[in-house]
């Protein structure tokens, strides 16, 4: 679709720290502990993608001890950046994705 007449690439930087706030909180449906937005915004690096996946683990994990984000990467996550390395060649696979799961 790039390369189609009338298509626009629109190219997003990532998220603000203010930003994954709201997210987190509209995903969560609560407001969501500052200590657990800042280790949001450090793993996802303001990807909102990345961050609604940390979310959907944390309350995953969140029975009765509150929001908590994993120690881990959330399975669904890993497999994704799995998947996206084995399509990568040569040079790009150095990093194995062993180390990808929590």
């Amino acid at each position: 679709m790039r390369g189609g007449s009338g298509v626009e690439e629109i190219r997003l930087g990532p998220l603000s720290r203010a930003e994954v706030t709201k997210q987190a909180a509209a995903l969560a449906g609560e407001p969501v502990p500052t200590d657990v937005i800042g280790e949001l915004y450090v793993w996802a690096e303001g990807n909102p993608f990345f961050t609604e996946q940390l979310v959907s683990a944390a309350l995953g994990g969140a029975a009765g001890g509150g929001l908590r984000v994993p120690a881990g990467l959330p399975g669904r996550l890993a497999h994704l950046l799995a998947a996206r390395a084995d399509r990568c060649r040569g040079d790009a696979q150095a990093v194995p994705p062993s180390g990808l799961e929590g």
